[in-house]
């Protein structure tokens, strides 16, 4: 099925072979996106063979402090709650799959990461376009990706602000994966990082 979104309606994703299509997620002071696992109730499948493509997300999350940052960044892929620092990662560990963000933007993110990925593997991010506030520097700006917990993850093609593009170290962060890959990291971040 597809989802049309537009304006400050955010969507939570907790089933599967969907396609999430065109949105405009503005204005939004929590996660555009979010895929999760019911862990609490039971009362819903697991995310798996999902597509996001040509969405603009526009100021858009919320930060909250370390410990939520990845609850409430624009995109969230959440297959075991925020804390997936330590999930042993193998096929047997993670829940959420097959999830593909293709050629979405953006821009002025109130997060410190665009996208955050946990417990999940079979991830696609691609031709996807991360731009900082003007106001924003190194300093300031969040990182494009948070890859924790995740296994078979491919960035390639996407387009990452000026002061990141020179060093994918300030653009994603990763640990405790395995079978990182794309023209964004190679060479540049390690395959496979332990926890």
């Amino acid at each position: 099925s597809v989802v049309p979104v537009t304006g400050l309606e955010p969507v939570l994703c907790k089933t599967h072979d969907v396609t999430i299509k065109n949105c405009t997620i503005r204005s939004n002071s929590s996660t555009g996106i979010l895929l999760s696992v019911e862990t609490t109730w039971g009362e819903s499948t697991v995310p798996r063979n999902v597509t996001v493509i040509g969405c603009l997300f526009d100021d858009t999350g919320r930060n909250q402090g370390r410990e939520t940052d990845t609850t409430y960044s624009c995109i969230a892929i959440q297959g075991l709650g925020a804390n997936s620092t330590t999930i042993a990662v193998s096929d047997n560990t993670l829940p959420c799959s097959d999830i593909r963000i293709i050629g979405n933007k953006f821009i002025n993110v109130n997060n410190r990461h665009a996208i955050s990925v946990t417990a999940a593997k079979n991830i696609l991010i691609q031709n996807n376009v991360f731009e900082a506030r003007p106001e924003d520097n190194e300093r300031t700006y969040g990182k494009a990706v948070y890859i924790c917990g995740v296994m078979d993850i491919e960035l390639s093609g996407n387009t990452y602000s000026s002061f990141a593009r020179g060093d994918m170290e300030r653009a994603i962060s990763a640990l405790n994966y395995q079978g990182l890959t794309g023209t964004d990291v190679e060479g540049k971040l390690p395959e496979n990082k332990e926890p």
